[in-house]
């Protein structure tokens, strides 16, 4: 295995005014500023931006249908790839981030609602950021994961709440949520593989392979220190 676990080309589908947002900056716990695509390196997945369809400003997308919609005619996805597509929009002022894509090919593409973030403030930002590694973790196949300092964790139902959730989160998966990203049959992490159920569930799969990997070169093992087991 080489230097990251998983490689990903995306399609970023937004309005003019949206798009800058893809290209953000946000720190976390330890102080340094990365872009969405910088934090995904951090924890072994090199994504790129394969290309950008900008859309007009009055085009509607506020729907999941809608959603749907534009995602089967912009990027026409008919078979799993290592490819999924990130909308932004507005949405509804309820709606911070969704997975939207659980019809037949589920799990290729993702939509973050730039609306509820106050994405001009720093906590608004980390908000942002967290949401979208959060709804593109979902798109690998990754469940919530309430209560903890998971990227896939809800900040707000951290013990203490959103406020000390950002004091100690530094982009943490668990071991379970690594060996998931790393070690998981291709069609169960791949866009458009199995449908979607939270891979990492099946924590006693990866119990002979946590064993195996601990004290082997691997990148889980290089990612240990970021792991938040818990």
């Amino acid at each position: 295995m080489g230097k990251f676990a998983r490689e990903i080309q995306l399609t970023l589908i937004t309005r003019p005014s949206l798009e800058k947002h893809f290209y953000r900056k946000s720190a976390f716990a330890d102080g340094r500023e990365y872009t969405f695509l910088d934090h995904l390196k951090m924890i072994g997945i090199n994504a790129e931006l394969e290309k950008t369809f900008l859309l007009t400003e009055s085009e509607q997308i506020d729907t999941e249908q809608q959603l749907n919609d534009i995602l089967d005619t912009q990027l026409q996805l008919k078979q799993k790839s290592w490819k999924a597509g990130v909308i932004l929009t507005k949405l509804d002022e309820r709606t911070m981030g969704v997975m939207f894509d659980e019809r037949d090919l589920q799990r290729q593409g993702f939509a973050v609602c730039v609306r509820c973030h106050q994405v001009n403030t720093k906590e608004g930002l980390q908000d942002f950021m967290q949401t979208m590694l959060h709804e593109f973790l979902h798109t690998l196949n990754l469940r919530h994961n309430m209560g903890s300092l998971s990227i896939m964790g809800y900040p707000d139902q951290y013990q203490g709440g959103s406020r000390e959730y950002y004091k100690k989160f530094n982009r943490h998966l668990t071991i379970y949520e690594h060996l998931h990203i790393c070690h998981a049959p291709e069609d169960d992490i791949i866009p458009g593989g199995t449908p979607f159920s939270g891979g990492d569930v099946e924590v006693h799969n990866y119990a002979r392979e946590l064993s195996y990997f601990a004290g082997k070169k691997c990148i889980c093992r290089d990612m240990r220190p970021m792991c938040s087991i818990l």
